[in-house]
């Protein structure tokens, strides 16, 4: 069930000093109740106990989603479609939510019916490519710039195997195509021994470096350690500082890798469940990247350019998105970490908490907006469905309905930012939070990337397309 309040009407929920300590009867379900100046999203669990101020339903736009809320003895039935729950109140006022129906359920008809409406009209498309896989289009993740600008390398998966596709940017044709024996995760552009390169992060266990031929440079099996070594996740960093970057890999058995660009181990870290989240950046400010890291359970870890910890620690469950901004203090970051709750928490460079926000869903993306006087907003993507851009220190600036959960978000030169959905929407925002343009694209976004007056979108059913901005 999902809990929701939203700016339509002047609402304000504050926490008192009674309710808060009846909280402590009930360590394991965190409140529901907190301050509310515009929106909260929060998910309820079944048979977790809650106390319910407010519900309401619904976006800023008007947006009415499908559920229904009817009242039964000592409590309420609520239907969203796909599930039904009973929220049974006791003598105490205390109440215990509990699954009843986990098949697709109709909700009864709401009082008002709104037709879905974009914000605003499509941008140009460029041009779109559509890519096959063996039996269904492909499942493509990733889109990076070769040095030249003037072409984008796609990883692909496409059932047990994966592919690699060499477009170029400005007509969307296609330059070359290769399989590889695992599927593409992620992949980044480097140049090897002279020459610009691939390294893909693989399905299979495998990190692998080829030509743009698709040839092999250098192959190296993951080992098992705690799970199968599935690689998720690869960045570029500078750690020894000499303008060549290392290889940086992300994978499921709890590990995290940095390599040389000739495929030579430098160290690893078991930055304790499966890693899914990894970025670069100089937090502290000493001129050395630091490597963060989220993973699938409970953990995010801040590593130096050693592999040594600097900080970390339990987060909550799901720890998927994670990055800094420039706080505007000398050359030092905050860092941000969004856990699968919807918790999002802010963090100075040496890991002390400076503030928290409840987007009530899975974060999927953290993103640094364009730098301004030495400071950087962040934008976060959302499971329920929102757009949100804060501070470095943790202000709600504005946040943004879209039409299905959000997935991915990128800024702009211009300060605004590019989101995209699960049903395969990409909106165009200012930095302002106005939306601009909308366009639909079959599949779910799974990556965009902003490059020479478009951006470049690909989809979890095969769509590569460009949009211009």
């Amino acid at each position: 069930m999902r809990v929701q309040t939203t700016g339509v009407l002047p609402l304000t929920v504050t926490d008192n000093a009674d309710l808060g300590a009846q909280w402590k009867a009930y360590q394991s379900a965190p409140p529901v109740v907190r301050v509310i100046d515009q929106k909260l999203e929060r998910m309820l669990e079944p048979n977790v106990p809650v106390r319910i101020a407010a519900v309401w339903h619904g976006s800023a736009d008007g947006k009415v989603a499908e559920w229904s809320l009817d009242r039964r003895p000592n409590g309420f039935l609520v239907s969203t479609g796909k599930h039904q729950y009973t929220i049974q109140f006791d003598a105490s006022g205390n109440a215990g939510v509990k699954m009843v129906a986990s098949r697709s359920v109709s909700p009864r008809k709401t009082a008002v019916e709104v037709k879905r409406t974009l914000p605003a009209a499509p941008a140009r498309v460029a041009w779109t490519q559509n890519v096959k896989g063996d039996n269904e289009p492909a499942h493509l993740t990733r889109v990076v710039p070769l040095k030249n600008q003037a072409t984008l390398a796609v990883g692909a998966a496409k059932g047990k195997a994966g592919r690699v596709l060499l477009l170029d940017a400005a007509t969307g044709k296609e330059k070359a195509a290769f399989d590889v024996a695992g599927p593409v995760n992620d992949l980044v552009a480097v140049e090897i021994n002279g020459r610009e390169s691939l390294v893909l992060a693989c399905r299979d266990g495998h990190v692998r470096a080829v030509s743009l031929k698709g040839e092999p440079i250098w192959d190296v099996k993951i080992e098992f350690y705690r799970l199968f070594p599935d690689l998720w996740k690869v960045r570029l960093a500078d750690l020894d500082n000499d303008g060549q970057p290392e290889i940086i890999i992300g994978c499921d058995n709890w590990r995290t890798y940095a390599f040389d660009r000739n495929g030579k181990e430098l160290w690893r870290y078991e930055v304790i469940h499966p890693v899914r989240a990894l970025e670069i950046a100089d937090i502290d400010g000493n001129g050395k990247p630091d490597v963060l890291v989220g993973t699938g359970y409970m953990w995010a870890t801040v590593l130096n350019e050693k592999g040594e910890k600097s900080w970390g620690g339990r987060f909550g469950f799901g720890c998927r998105a994670i990055n800094a901004v420039r706080n505007g203090k000398g050359r030092t970051c905050n860092v941000l970490i969004g856990i699968d709750s919807g918790l999002l928490t802010f963090h100075n460079d040496r890991g002390t908490e400076l503030a928290r926000f409840f987007t009530g869903d899975e974060i999927f993306m953290i993103e640094p907006a364009a730098e301004v006087n030495g400071s950087q907003d962040a934008f976060v993507a959302s499971y329920n469905g929102f757009i949100y851009r804060f501070s470095a220190d943790g202000k709600r600036l504005w946040s943004k309905a879209l039409s299905a959960p959000a997935l991915v978000v990128r800024g702009l030169p211009d300060g605004g930012c590019v989101a995209g959905a699960e049903d395969g929407t990409v909106y165009r925002f200012d930095k302002n939070g106005k939306c601009l343009s909308v366009n639909e694209f079959d599949g779910s976004i799974t990556d965009l990337l902003p490059q020479n007056g478009a951006v470049r979108v690909v989809t979890s059913k095969g769509v590569a397309a460009a949009v211009a901005l």
